[in-house]
């Protein structure tokens, strides 16, 4: 009720635009009805190593990229946009009662401090609105620079990303089940690196979910 009544204030202030194609929308909507229409969803599972569960919303397409665009460079409202279909799949494979908190994909510290902000921070807090599952960005830390991925082959993003994250505190990640949320999935060597670390420190279950993937081969072999 506090939620709703926020993003009701919050429209009133700054009304609620479509991710793609700026109209505006309902304050508790993700997309205008045209532009949902035209999402491409691809909401069943696929391998990432290291996860015991992996799924996107829908494919990273033309109809999909204004809107990581806008989640990209000013945020607006893509990330609750972008959380509201994430919600929503993960309440289909019923995985919200298995988690213990949401932790979001984290960017290099002076990435984070150039852009203003981390993409999957902001989808990760409107997740915990929406779900009653805690967030937690002090988890799991990106501790080096590394290269661009989509500059890179999918074996080069892999070697790219290499011992690139580290939890701090791996009894706070002991035994529990983690939600691990990206905006997009293209080859999942960042989600697998992430789910590597996290499983080092002893997780138990690593659920990974972005709202769009590129349609790639099941990257487990």
């Amino acid at each position: 009720m506090i939620y709703k009544s926020i993003r009701l204030i919050l429209d009133f202030l700054y009304p609620t635009r479509c991710p793609v194609c700026s109209e505006f929308v309902g304050y508790m909507d993700d997309f205008c009805e045209d532009c949902h229409g035209k999402i491409n969803f691809s909401e069943n599972p696929f391998s990432v190593p290291y996860s015991d569960f992996s799924a996107s919303v829908c494919i990273y397409d033309e109809n999909i990229f204004p809107a990581v665009f806008t989640l990209k460079d000013r945020g607006g409202n893509a990330p609750y946009a972008f959380a509201l279909g994430i919600a929503e799949l993960i309440r289909k494979y019923n995985i919200s009662e298995k988690a213990d908190f949401i932790v979001p994909v984290p960017m290099y510290k002076k990435d984070k401090s150039e852009r203003g902000f981390n993409q999957c921070e902001l989808m990760s807090k409107e997740l915990s609105h929406i779900l009653k599952i805690p967030y937690r960005s002090d988890i799991v830390f990106k501790i080096r620079k590394t290269r661009h991925q989509k500059e890179l082959s999918g074996e080069e993003r892999r070697n790219n990303l290499k011992d690139a994250f580290e939890v701090k505190n791996p009894q706070e990640v002991s035994g529990k089940n983690i939600i691990l949320i990206d905006d997009v999935c293209t080859t999942g060597s960042t989600l697998s690196e992430v789910s590597r670390t996290l499983k080092n420190s002893n997780a138990e279950k690593i659920f990974c979910f972005t709202y769009c993937k590129t349609d790639f081969p099941d990257i487990s072999k």
